[in-house]
């Protein structure tokens, strides 16, 4: 539990946060290395320890949460919600935050509880959850954020899936949680944010 908790101070200081993150990305980076090495010496390849997707059981996430389960998260939950409070409706600028640690941790379930204290307190207008998983593909998103805001998510072009994108956030503030990511394509990741950007959706309804 520490290694997500410790991601968020109380003062909620985003500088100390993403100096927090940095390190912790650096050290998990460390940890891969090592591992990659151990493999090396002992004659493995990463295809004999590795389980695909479909053989590893994985498990669709959705924002439903049952709160009396989740024990230590309520500090965690707050600073994050207050962090998102100070964001104004009006700003054209997307606020992101990122929460990262090894495989449970309570990574989803903290998201969850994030998400739904949002709902409740009616922090903004449209609320979308997509389970991304390892298979990131900016258009299957794309889709996926569609589906959620119960529009039609037809359609196999870059451009006809953002511009029903724009119709369907109609410049309207919202929340986005993306759980399960795997992939860190950077140039994949530049793409998506590209379009789901609060000034990108604005724009392009005018």
């Amino acid at each position: 539990m520490s290694q997500v908790c410790s991601f968020f101070s109380k003062s909620v200081n985003p500088i100390l946060f993403r100096a927090k993150l940095a390190r912790k990305i650096e050290n998990i980076q460390k940890e891969f290395n090592n591992v990659a090495e151990e493999m090396s010496k002992l004659n493995l390849n990463r295809s004999s320890v590795i389980l695909k997707q479909d053989e590893c059981g994985w498990r669709e996430t959705s924002s439903s949460v049952l709160q009396s389960e989740i024990i230590g998260r309520e500090e965690n939950k707050s600073d994050i919600v207050k962090l998102l409070k100070q964001t104004h409706p009006n700003q054209n600028v997307s606020l992101i935050v990122v929460v990262v640690g090894m495989g449970g941790l309570g990574k989803t379930a903290l998201a969850q509880l994030v998400y739904n204290a949002a709902k409740d307190q009616n922090l903004f207008q449209k609320y979308i959850w997509v389970c991304v998983s390892e298979n990131f593909e900016v258009k299957t998103v794309l889709k996926k954020i569609l589906e959620s805001l119960k529009k039609d998510a037809g359609g196999d072009s870059l451009e006809a899936l953002q511009q029903k994108l724009r119709e369907a956030l109609n410049g309207q503030n919202y929340m986005l949680v993306l759980d399960d990511v795997w992939n860190e394509d950077h140039l994949k990741w530049s793409d998506l944010r590209s379009i789901i950007s609060r000034r990108c959706i604005r724009d392009g309804l005018r």
